[in-house]
């Protein structure tokens, strides 16, 4: 078999570089482009590998490549969305936390009524899920508002996780959230000494006002029930809404990492 020993391999004409099916490339440090692999393609890592420019997930999960040390099919699309909203909160039940322990989740979105605050829940129960509202979550989270004067929050012991301040709902179209949230759960198969921190969120919001000067928060919150000792109330969804109104626009991605 013969080799090719090189440190990049880039496109020379078109913004595609092309692995052929069933080659296998190692050691190389840079792959930089528009990358399209083929069927039975082994890209290994040697400590010091990067891919630079466009490449599809399609390409990997698809065609049967594999990425040595990532497996791209552990992380899959399970939800996408877009809505008007205006009549409810935003639910998702019986995730399959059998599969995922974590769900990556980016929404945006708006309040139906001015200056409310963005907020999470667990729910439990399967397709017939209920919230979880008792005294059992707590959060920590930073806050720099426009005025660049930056604040940190707990709420301990609270039926929710509180997320942000208040959020506008202005018409123009400038005012809501942006949300990238991470979202672990634990089920029966978790370690007993691990469940209860197992249980855990983590997230990021800029809040758009009129003024187009964002808010920035951040945060991390726990469920302190939910797989303890004794307890089969595993979580099985979870819940997004706004302390007065309703969710108004919408539009999200729900991603699951396997276990």
């Amino acid at each position: 078999m013969s080799t090719l020993k090189v440190n990049t391999v880039e496109s020379a004409t078109t913004p595609t570089v092309l692995i052929s099916d069933g080659l296998s490339v190692s050691g190389v440090s840079t792959l930089s482009g528009g990358l399209k692999v083929g069927t039975a393609v082994t890209i290994s890592d040697n400590g010091n590998f990067g891919i630079t420019g466009i490449m599809t997930a399609s390409n990997f999960v698809g065609s049967g490549a594999n990425l040595t040390g990532i497996d791209a099919g552990d992380f899959v699309k399970l939800d996408v969305a877009t809505g008007a909203g205006g009549s409810g909160d935003l639910i998702f039940d019986n995730l399959d936390v059998a599969t995922y322990k974590t769900f990556d989740l980016t929404l945006i979105t708006k309040p139906t009524t001015d200056a409310a605050t963005l907020r999470f829940r667990y729910r439990t129960g399967g397709a017939s899920g209920s919230t979880i509202t008792d005294a059992h979550h707590q959060v920590a989270y930073l806050y720099m508002s426009n005025s660049d004067q930056m604040s940190q929050n707990t709420n301990m012991g609270l039926g929710h996780m509180l997320l942000t301040q208040g959020v506008g709902n202005g018409g123009s179209g400038q005012e809501g959230v942006s949300l990238n949230m991470r979202i672990s759960m634990c089920d029966a198969n978790d370690n007993g000494d691990t469940k209860y921190r197992t249980n855990t969120v983590w997230w990021s919001v800029m809040v758009h006002n009129e003024s187009l000067m964002p808010e920035w928060h951040m945060g991390n919150g726990t469920l302190t029930e939910g797989g303890g000792a004794g307890d089969t109330n595993y979580p099985t969804g979870f819940i997004l809404d706004f302390s007065s109104g309703n969710v108004g626009n919408f539009s999200y991605q729900l991603y699951g990492l396997k276990r």
